[in-house]
C-alpha cells in the first residue's frame, strides 16, 4: 500500500443502516464510467491513488499487464461481489476531488450524487426545549497550493516546507506527478512570497476558486509540432501553457523569444484567441480540448509613417555615434532610409576554441549586421555577428552541432534591449554601445531571474560561467557570478505526440 495511503484512505463505514449505500448506476453509465476510469487512472501508478482512497485491497488489484480497459473490468466485478463498501461512490466521489470539470464525472455527480429532496416528517408533540446555540459560521475558505511532485520525497518535502512556514498544510489530492494542499491562509500573495524562490514548480489557488486537474491536453506548436500535457492545474494561466510548449522545443529555438498567443480549436478547425493572462478554468477549456499556440503577428500594426519617421531617427542615431567613436564604421544599404546597416569596430574579445571542448582563442576585430525588418519598429531588430565570436548569448556562427541545427540562425544576438525589454523607442546609438558591451563580455547573460537559460551558445555559457572569469576580467569584462534561481511556477509534464 502506499506510503500517503492513510492521508487520503477514506474512514471505514460503520455496518448496518447507517452505512453509506453505493450508487446505482444505470448499465451505460457503469460503461461510460468505466471508459473515464480507464483513461485516467490508466496504469498501476495511478489507479493505486484512487483505489488507496477507497481502501481496495492491495492484493485483489489487477496488475495492468493487460489493457486498461480489462484491468478496470477487474477491478469492477470485485467490487459487485462486495470487496469494498460503497466503492462506485467512493471511487466517483475521488475523481471528482482531481477531475472535477470532466464532463463525463460532472454529468455523473449530477445524476447520482446530489442529494434527494426528504419528504417533511410527519409533527410530532412538541415539548420544552432548551435554546438552541447559533449555528456556527463556515470556517472561512483559504488557499490551496499545488506542487509538481513526482515521488514521496518530493510530496513529503513540499509539505515540511509548509509546516514551516506555519501554513497548516492539508492533503487534498495527489496524483503521480502533482499534490494539492489546503494551507491555513487566504493570502495568496503572500504565500507567493514564501514559495518565490523555491526549488519546487508550484502554483496557488486562491480561496473559493475551484481546485482540479485536467486529465490531458492536445496542442499544436508553432511550427505543427504536435503536444499533450498530462494532469495540468486548471488554475495556471493559459500564457504560462503557450511559454511552456515554446520551451519544449529547447533553448536553441530561435523563435522562443517571440510574444505568443494561443487560441482553443473548435471542432470545425477555427480557433477562438484566449487571454493570455487568463486561467485555463477562467478561459472555459475542458479535459481533452486541442488548442494552438502561434507567434503573435504584428505587421498589419506599423503604419508606413511611423516605419519612415523611424528609419530616419535610427540613420541619425547610428550616424552621430559613429562621428564620436572614430575606430566604429558604418556601411548601409541606402543613403535615404536603410533597413540594414554592416558596422565594423575593433574590441579584445574571444573567438570559437580551435578545437572542440579547448580554450577559446583571443579576437580583436567584429563585423555586426543589424537588419530593420517589414515589421519594425514594432518589432526588434535583427542583429547578426558576422565574424567568428564565442558568446553566451550569440547563436554560434562557427562549425558546430549548433550552428549545423540551423544555418539560418547562425551570428543571431538575442540579449537585453532585442529581447523582452524591447521597445520601438530604443536609441540605436545606445544599441551600438551595447554591442561593443557584448563584444567586451561586460553584457551577457546566462540565467533568468526565473531560473529558465538565457543563453544561446551552451559551450560560450559554460566557459564563462566555469572557467572564463579571469580571462574575461582580464579585457575588462564581468565575470559571471548569476547562479540559477527559480522563481515559482508549476512546471507541466509535457509529452511530444
Amino acid at each position: 500500500m502506499c506510503a500517503f495511503e492513510s492521508r487520503l484512505g477514506r474512514e471505514q463505514e460503520p455496518d448496518g443502516p447507517d452505512a453509506v449505500e453505493d450508487i446505482q448506476m444505470t448499465r451505460a453509465d457503469r460503461a461510460d464510467f468505466h471508459g473515464v476510469l480507464a483513461n485516467i487512472y490508466s496504469t498501476v501508478a495511478r489507479a493505486d491513488l484512487i483505489l488507496d482512497a477507497i481502501e481496495f485491497p492491495p492484493l485483489r488489484r489487477p496488475s495492468f499487464t493487460d489493457t486498461a480497459e480489462s484491468a478496470w473490468n477487474d477491478i469492477f466485478r470485485e467490487i459487485n461481489n462486495g470487496i469494498v463498501q460503497a466503492g462506485y461512490r467512493g471511487l466517483l466521489e475521488h475523481a471528482l476531488r482531481v477531475y472535477g470539470n470532466n464532463p463525463h464525472l460532472q454529468r455523473l455527480r449530477d445524476r447520482y450524487l446530489r442529494p434527494s429532496p426528504r419528504p417533511a416528517p410527519a409533527p410530532e408533540a412538541q415539548e420544552p426545549q432548551e435554546p438552541e446555540e447559533p449555528a456556527r459560521a463556515a470556517p472561512p475558505e483559504t488557499c490551496h497550493v499545488i506542487f509538481r511532485a513526482d515521488n514521496e520525497n518530493d510530496r513529503a518535502a513540499a509539505r515540511d516546507l509548509l509546516e514551516a512556514a506555519g501554513l497548516a498544510p492539508a492533503e487534498v489530492w495527489s496524483t503521480p506527478s502533482a499534490v494539492s494542499f489546503r494551507v491555513g491562509s487566504a493570502d495568496s500573495t503572500m504565500i507567493r512570497r514564501i514559495l518565490d524562490h523555491t526549488d519546487f514548480g508550484w502554483t496557488v489557488v486562491p480561496p473559493g476558486i475551484p481546485d482540479y486537474l485536467l486529465r490531458q491536453l492536445f496542442i499544436e506548436g508553432p511550427d505543427g509540432r504536435q503536444f499533450r500535457i498530462v494532469d495540468a492545474p486548471a488554475q495556471q494561466t493559459v500564457g504560462h501553457v503557450a511559454a511552456e510548449v515554446v520551451g519544449a522545443y529547447g533553448q536553441n529555438f530561435p523563435g522562443g523569444k517571440r510574444p505568443t498567443v494561443i487560441d482553443h480549436v473548435n471542432p470545425d478547425g477555427s480557433g477562438r484567441r484566449l487571454n493570455p493572462d487568463g486561467t485555463l478554468h477562467e478561459e472555459g477549456v475542458h479535459d481533452g480540448d486541442r488548442l494552438r499556440v502561434g507567434f503573435h503577428a504584428t505587421a498589419a500594426a506599423v503604419n508606413p509613417v511611423d516605419r519612415e519617421d523611424a528609419l530616419f531617427r535610427v540613420k541619425n542615431q547610428v550616424l552621430d555615434y559613429a562621428a564620436a567613436h572614430p575606430d566604429f564604421r558604418v556601411e548601409a544599404n541606402s543613403l535615404l532610409a536603410p533597413t540594414e546597416y554592416r558596422l565594423e569596430f575593433e574590441q579584445p574579445s574571444f573567438g570559437p576554441p580551435e578545437v572542440p571542448g579547448g580554450e577559446p582563442v583571443d579576437i580583436g576585430f567584429h563585423v555586426v549586421v543589424i537588419m530593420l525588418g517589414p515589421e519594425f519598429p514594432v518589432v526588434a531588430p535583427q542583429v547578426f555577428w558576422m565574424t567568428p565570436f564565442f558568446h553566451p548569448n550569440v547563436w554560434p556562427n562557427y562549425d558546430s552541432p549548433r550552428m549545423r541545427e540551423n544555418k539560418s540562425a547562425a551570428g543571431l544576438v538575442c540579449l537585453g534591449a532585442l529581447d523582452e525589454s524591447y521597445e520601438s523607442s530604443l536609441d540605436f546609438g545606445t544599441l551600438c554601445a551595447m554591442l561593443r558591451e557584448i563584444a567586451a563580455y561586460r553584457n551577457y547573460s546566462v540565467w533568468k531571474d526565473d531560473g529558465s537559460v538565457d543563453f544561446f551558445d551552451g559551450d560560450a555559457a559554460r566557459w564563462a560561467e566555469l572557467a572564463g572569469g579571469p580571462r574575461i576580467a582580464r579585457i575588462g569584462g564581468t565575470p559571471s557570478h548569476a547562479r540559477l534561481q527559480r522563481k515559482g511556477s508549476y512546471i507541466n509534464v509535457i509529452e511530444q505526440a
